[in-house]
């Protein structure tokens, strides 16, 4: 099974280990953070938008048509009552070049797979512990 780790650095930061990849998660200073880097909500809705990217970009690569130059623009709000709690996110897949109606629907359908928004769909169980470990354990 595949494992991450997180470890606190400093104040609100930590930095997390996933296989050969280490990225850096703080919450903005208005929230106690430094913003030494992306917050726990961000992080989530970027794997969103790269997850999105990416189903496209292999439905685009399938028909031949080139990736050069296509992203996907995201935004996202947070509920008014809730401010941690993500209400909705919305992604544009932008593409360089024109598309007929049928390419268009084929890779928003692609890009809707992704295995990120999948698992909001069906969710999985989260199981939390706590543990009395050794520091660096």
């Amino acid at each position: 099974m595949p494992e991450i780790s997180v470890r606190h650095e400093h104040g609100r930061r930590f930095r997390a280990q996933a296989g050969s990849h280490q990225l850096v998660v703080d919450l903005p200073v208005e929230s106690g953070g430094e913003d030494a880097g992306p917050s726990p909500i961000e992080l989530f809705v970027a794997g969103l938008a790269t997850g999105a990217a990416m189903e496209a970009g292999a439905y685009l690569q399938s028909r031949d048509l080139p990736l050069e130059g296509v992203s996907v623009a995201c935004s996202y709000r947070l509920d008014p009552a809730e401010s941690d709690r993500l209400q909705s996110v919305d992604l544009t897949v932008c593409v360089p070049y024109a598309l007929d109606h049928q390419h268009r629907g084929a890779v928003a359908a692609a890009a809707g797979r992704c295995p990120a928004r999948a698992a909001l769909e069906r969710p999985p169980l989260v199981g939390v512990m706590v543990a009395a470990c050794q520091p660096g354990g």
